[in-house]
């Protein structure tokens, strides 16, 4: 796990609250329908010629509203699976205190004097509880 990935869980929920909002509201929409008139003859004699109105959905534009939905669908995957994975390492970290910190300052957006304050009860560790997280990624890094 990165630091960078860490950073992009408050981000990643909010692009899915926006995705899935603009998901819902494509899909409240209905399809667009045109309407067009031509000019036709009976099949009979005297051949009358008269007026015949077609209606149907504009499939250009449903067919781009398709296009997007499938982009919108993948990006949403792509950041749930991104979440899940953010998840589980924290999830499987062993170390309380670690994984507080982390929870505290990536997952909640605290500042590190607030996590600070929240774990160790002083603002004053603030350099500590940095330095903790940065030395157990870099130590992760390594052993990959």
């Amino acid at each position: 796990m990165t630091t960078d990935k860490l950073e992009q869980y408050r981000s990643l929920i909010d692009e899915l609250a926006t995705l899935e909002a603009r998901q819902r509201k494509t899909a409240a929409k209905k399809p667009d329908i045109v309407t067009d008139t031509v000019r036709g003859s009976s099949p009979y004699f005297p051949y009358t010629s008269h007026t015949i109105s077609i209606t149907g959905e504009d499939t250009r534009h449903n067919a781009t509203l398709l296009r997007i939905e499938r982009a919108r669908n993948v990006r949403i995957k792509k950041a749930h699976k991104l979440l899940a994975e953010i998840e589980e390492f924290i999830a499987t970290l062993e170390d309380a205190k670690l994984r507080r910190i982390i929870e505290v300052h990536y997952i909640d957006g605290k500042t590190w004097r607030q996590t600070a304050t929240i774990v160790y009860g002083s603002p004053q560790y603030e350099d500590a509880a940095r330095k903790r997280v940065k030395r157990f990624l870099d130590k992760e890094k390594g052993r990959i």
